[in-house]
């Protein structure tokens, strides 16, 4: 999970090579970027787009917490950024991964989606 935040938030362009085929990444309803994106393909598409909002080299994280239990993995992390119309970003993100096979099959994003809708979206 450490690789998968420090090579997203590179840009590594072999990010995808850590996603299932078949991954599935959940995004909480109330979010603007709310649903389900099923496929490598779509995941990274969805992820280009969420990166794509804030200023380049902008994003920061500080990892809170990081725990396991079987196949499931909950990270804590408060991110900033500068947002690409020019405002400060700050927020906590929980993510629940589930790996399978060294490889990412699900995840669930919760986030502040007022907050997101107010800063990032407005």
């Amino acid at each position: 999970m450490r690789a998968w935040f420090e090579r997203s938030f590179a840009g590594d362009p072999e990010l995808g090579e850590l996603l299932a085929d078949d991954a599935l990444w959940w995004v909480q309803p109330g979010s603007p970027m709310a649903g389900s994106y099923r496929g490598r393909d779509r995941v990274l598409a969805m992820l280009g787009q969420a990166f794509a909002l804030y200023e380049d080299g902008s994003l920061r994280s500080e990892q809170r917490a990081l725990l396991a239990d079987g196949e499931w993995v909950c990270v804590w992390l408060a991110l900033t950024a500068r947002t690409r119309k020019g405002r400060d970003w700050a927020s906590d993100y929980v993510f629940l991964f589930r790996v399978r096979d060294g490889r990412i099959h699900e995840v669930r994003e919760f986030i502040d989606t007022q907050q997101v809708r107010e800063v990032v979206f407005a």
